[in-house]
């Protein structure tokens, strides 16, 4: 690589600004707030999708989490194992994502614990989440696409940082009961 005298400058600045400012004080401009059972949420927000009112008639069961099933291999042991992945939604547009090594209770869907937290919409059966997610060791904003239907949610394709995947995940119902806990995002 080339270093040309804008980069140069560029380079300059900031290590500038990281001597002056102190490297702590760097790097904590660019942290996330970390909220309780180790979840995290943009300092300063800037989701592009916003609860844009009530979504009772939505298609979506709030007293169920929506989850996929998927085997993994085990490095070095080649042991087979299963991980779980869910959502779960809130009429005002809150919504949030979790992992675990079996089919979630309810427990599990009231402990926000590591949780990966955010906004959906729905308009006409189509649904558009975006969390807050880690991505090469910095947290950024990710958009899930996806259908909505009776039992279950289709996500189409996924983007991050302008990078588009295309995917073909379906989440199933899991009806839970009446789950009470609320979101604090």
């Amino acid at each position: 690589m080339r270093i040309t005298p804008l980069l140069y400058c560029k380079a300059s600045l900031v290590i500038a600004i990281i001597l002056v400012s102190g490297c702590a004080l760097f790097v904590d401009l660019f942290r996330s707030v970390e909220l309780s059972e180790n979840r995290h949420f943009p300092r300063q927000p800037a989701f592009s999708i916003q609860p844009n009112g009530r979504y009772e008639n939505a298609g979506l069961d709030f007293n169920a989490v929506y989850y996929r099933s998927h085997e993994s291999r085990g490095r070095p042991t080649g042991v087979v194992y299963t991980t779980y992945n869910y959502w779960r939604f809130w009429p005002n547009g809150c919504a949030m994502i979790k992992f675990g090594p079996e089919l979630p209770r309810r427990e599990e869907a009231e402990d926000f614990t590591r949780a990966y937290v955010g906004y959906y919409q729905v308009s006409n059966s189509e649904i558009v989440i975006q969390l807050y997610v880690p991505y090469c060791d910095v947290w950024r904003y990710g958009t899930i696409y996806g259908h909505v239907e009776s039992n279950s949610i289709t996500i189409a394709h996924e983007t991050i940082r302008h990078i588009e995947m295309t995917v073909r995940e379906v989440y199933l119902k899991h009806p839970l009961g009446n789950l009470r806990r609320q979101p604090d995002w």
